[in-house]
Parts: structure tokens; C-alpha cells; sequence
């Protein structure tokens, strides 16, 4: 049902790390198209700017008769300026994401596995020990 109803028990150790091992398994297949979408979005971006820019050039020429219209095209052009910006924020995001990799997920793995190893490790020299 989504994860949106509250997890009646706590989750144990061993299965955080292997939800946190599928994720970046799936993170490491999905990193190059994620990564080339984003690099595409990035560019479509700034030709997008540039073209807004080289519009907005074009109507600077042609104020003298359109001068009752200034207003509304004014706050029209905040509006799509302010969802440029949101897409821009979000692209910029997203490489960042896609730069850093997860850093912390993996190195919880890396961990616990060290754990995991000087357990086996403390185990192994106790049993020789006995022996």
C-alpha cells in the first residue's frame, strides 16, 4: 500500500542494509540514463534561456506600440522566469545526486559489513580457543 501506513514493528539492522543494498544496486544500473537525462535537461536548459533571451531582445525593439501590455506581460514573464529557475534548481539536483553517488548509504554498508566480518572474525578465534 505504498510504505504510507506506519511499520507496526521496527526494522532489524540486517534488513536496512539489505533494502540499503537493493537501492544501490538499482542507483548503479540507473546512473548512467539518470545521469544523460539530466546532462539532456541541462542543455535543453540553457538553450531554452538563451532563446528567452534573444525573444525578449526581439520585444525590447517593439515597446513603443505594445506599452498598455507591459504590466501583464511583466508578471507573466515573473511567473515563467520563477518556473525556469524551479527547473534549473531541480536539474541542478539532480547532477549533484547523481555526482555523489549515495556516499552515505554506501559507507553504512561498508560498515556493517566490517562489523560483520570482526564478528565472524572474534568467533572464529574463540572457537579455535576451545579447541
Amino acid at each position: 500500500m505504498l510504505g504510507l501506513w506506519p511499520r507496526m514493528r521496527p526494522k532489524s539492522d540486517e534488513e536496512h542494509v539489505e533494502r540499503l543494498r537493493r537501492s544501490l544496486a538499482s542507483f548503479d544500473r540507473w546512473r548512467r540514463p539518470l545521469l544523460a537525462l539530466h546532462l539532456a535537461a541541462a542543455v535543453t536548459y540553457v538553450a531554452a534561456v538563451i532563446a528567452a533571451v534573444w525573444a525578449l531582445r526581439g520585444f525590447a525593439s517593439m515597446m513603443g506600440a505594445n506599452a498598455p501590455g507591459v504590466a501583464p506581460g511583466f508578471l507573466i514573464g515573473l511567473a515563467a522566469g520563477a518556473s525556469l529557475g524551479f527547473l534549473g534548481v531541480k536539474i541542478a539536483h539532480g547532477l549533484v545526486d547523481l555526482a555523489l553517488g549515495l556516499r552515505n548509504e554506501r559507507l553504512l554498508v561498508r560498515y556493517h559489513d566490517a562489523l560483520r566480518e570482526m564478528e565472524q572474525e572474534a568467533r572464529e578465534a574463540e572457537e579455535a580457543e576451545t579447541i
